[in-house]
């Protein structure tokens, strides 16, 4: 296999995860910081999986860098969007309409209004706001589009 053009892993060992990318230019900065000591157990053949939803699953360790990086590097080689900065606040999704457009959701995870801006990687012509709030147009400029979403709530933006 050739080597990858964007490839990085996370600090938990053994057998730490990786995040690779093949076949595109994506840059990513990757800030993984171990984040506590993981406690595996000695045999894991003797873990016993839950009864029900209720109980916890044992699973490895994973960093909050790490799943940050994976996520931007998978947006930015997907030819998407770059995702925001606010990623603890605000989840974007992206799915393609007819004739090129592309149809933007921002949902918020914040308990106040939020003002992500979302920067896609191709220009904006026009945007229009197809869900009920907010009432304003969202603000463009250049690749970038931000609006203002409700505490815990959505957005839909059509944009080509």
């Amino acid at each position: 296999m050739p080597a990858a053009d964007l490839a990085f892993h996370d600090v938990h060992p053994p057998h730490e995860l990786r995040c690779a990318v093949w076949g595109g230019a994506v840059q990513v900065e990757t800030k993984i910081v171990r984040e506590g000591q993981e406690r595996i157990p000695a045999d894991l053949r003797a873990v016993t999986d839950p009864t029900g939803f209720w109980d916890r699953l044992y699973h490895r360790t994973v960093s909050r860098g790490f799943i940050d990086a994976c996520a931007e590097a998978v947006a930015r080689a997907s030819g998407g969007f770059v995702p925001p900065a606010d990623r603890q606040a605000n989840a974007v999704l992206l799915s393609d309409l007819p004739g090129g457009a592309l149809r933007v959701v921002v949902k918020s995870r914040a308990p106040v209004y939020t003002r992500p801006t979302v920067e896609l990687l191709r220009p904006i012509r026009a945007a229009k706001v197809r869900t009920e709030f907010p009432q304003m147009p969202p603000q463009v400029e250049g690749s970038k589009l931000t609006v203002r979403v409700p505490p815990k709530g959505i957005v839909v933006v059509d944009v080509r």
